[in-house]
């Protein structure tokens, strides 16, 4: 199914395909395999090209709530990047971004959105939901970055619907499937002194079930000293696994996974109706992002309330996340371990390393490419 337009950034989506124009005589609407609903986001590379889609489709006709079309935007934007993988860890930074026509400076194309997802290969990206009354947080994606620090495979159900399968990588490089547990504090053990942070974090989950689904939800941040562990490890319970310093931020599903997420643009028609996703059969708790970055040692100590919520300035403008903690909770540990706010003088810094020309900005680029990629 070809996009209104092709070259613009934005998903498409068909509720009932045979009442709608724009597809109702489309050789998949009419034969085999009788589409009916389609919602697709378009997989756009660090260069602004449209690979294609991702896309679910079903044979009856559906809505789609605009929380269930950002999720759809920030699995496509996980895609691509995967897809690329390669690709980005070879480029090299490729200068400093000129100010568009319009005075703005986006994320849908060009070395701002080239860097943002090189930076974003060094991060671990677990899709949990998030449960106020316990530490039981059910695993549903889990990225490569992932199985490289635990040897953990969370692989999605062959079919729909269909349950999360866990399997441990094998020394010769094969998964073997075991009786694994699938919670991400299994693998994640808190230290002894941390276990006050982790009742906050619940409070804070808490707190947003209890907010209107049409509010704006609070990414969650939180810094501390966690064991992590194998398959081995989680299965012999407490106190086995290295110490490492763990950097997490918890977003939202429902809300853009990154500033390159937030460039390709939700469903205009999706449904109006605004409710919190709750997958069948799950108890009370909410769908969460949660993206993390590993220090080796605990940094200096630091006095700093954690974790911490950030809540947009307005309604009307969403904060987005550009892949760094929230600036409360910035220290010069993490910004040092690259995980660090997106903005011009970090692209500036790195240009000038390499040795790049710079690039005229015009006024007032600094201040909107900070409102824009910070938290």
């Amino acid at each position: 199914l070809k996009p209104e337009a092709p070259t613009r950034h934005a998903m498409l989506v068909v509720e009932d395909a045979e009442r709608d124009p724009r597809v109702w005589n489309n050789p998949l609407v009419t034969g085999e395999p009788f589409v009916r609903f389609y919602a697709g986001s378009p997989l756009v590379t660090s260069e602004g090209m449209r690979l294609g889609a991702l896309c679910a489709i079903d044979r009856v006709p559906r809505s789609l709530t605009p929380a269930q079309a950002q999720v759809l935007v920030n699995f496509a934007q996980l895609a691509v990047t995967a897809l690329e993988r390669r690709q980005l860890d070879q480029q090299q930074l490729g200068g400093i971004p000129e100010e568009d026509e319009d005075g703005a400076i986006d994320f849908a194309a060009g070395p701002l959105r080239e860097q943002r997802m090189r930076e974003s290969l060094s991060e671990i990206v677990v899709l949990v939901w998030a449960r106020p009354d316990s530490n039981q947080w059910p695993m549903l994606y889990a990225s490569k970055s992932w199985t490289d620090m635990t040897g953990i495979i969370v692989a999605p159900p062959p079919r729909f619907p269909g349950e999360v399968k866990l399997s441990e990588m094998s020394d010769d490089g094969t998964p073997s499937y075991a009786q694994l547990p699938n919670s991400l504090w299994e693998y994640l053990e808190p230290a002894s002194s941390e276990t006050g942070k982790f009742q906050k974090l619940q409070k804070a989950v808490s707190t947003t079930m209890m907010q209107d689904a049409s509010a704006q939800q609070p990414t969650v941040s939180l810094s501390a000293d966690l064991r992590v562990k194998n398959g081995m490890a989680a299965k012999a319970g407490p106190g086995s696994g290295p110490t490492k310093h763990v950097l997490c931020r918890f977003t939202p599903a429902s809300m853009p996974l990154d500033v390159a997420a937030a460039a390709i643009k939700p469903s205009m028609h999706s449904s109006q109706i605004n409710a919190n996703m709750h997958p069948k059969g799950f108890p009370a708790g909410l769908l969460y992002f949660c993206v993390m970055m590993v220090q080796e040692a605990k940094p200096p100590e630091r006095s700093e309330p954690q974790p911490q919520t950030q809540l947009s300035p307005s309604a009307a403008e969403p904060a987005i996340s550009s892949g760094a903690m929230p600036s409360g909770d910035l220290s010069s540990t993490f910004a040092a371990n690259g995980c660090k706010r997106l903005d011009l003088t970090n692209l500036r810094q790195q240009a000038q390393a390499a040795g790049l020309p710079k690039k005229p900005v015009g006024p007032g680029a600094e201040d909107m490419i900070q409102a824009r990629a910070s938290v």
